[in-house]
């Protein structure tokens, strides 16, 4: 059955780059090419260090 409610590696990559880009932070140009896996450790590391990406409202 597949879950369309779980998120799946375009999601990830999408709030990567945001969180990236609202902290004024480059990202490598092969981060199109990480695993999922990459991506979250990226992800926690930045949110540990800036915080959480703010809502879009």
């Amino acid at each position: 059955m597949l879950n369309l409610t779980a998120p799946d590696w375009g999601t990830y990559y999408l709030y990567l780059t945001e969180l990236a880009r609202e902290n004024t932070i480059d990202l490598p140009e092969d981060v199109e090419n990480w695993s999922t896996r990459k991506m979250l450790a990226k992800i926690k590391k930045i949110e540990t260090k800036y915080g959480k990406l703010r809502p879009i409202i």
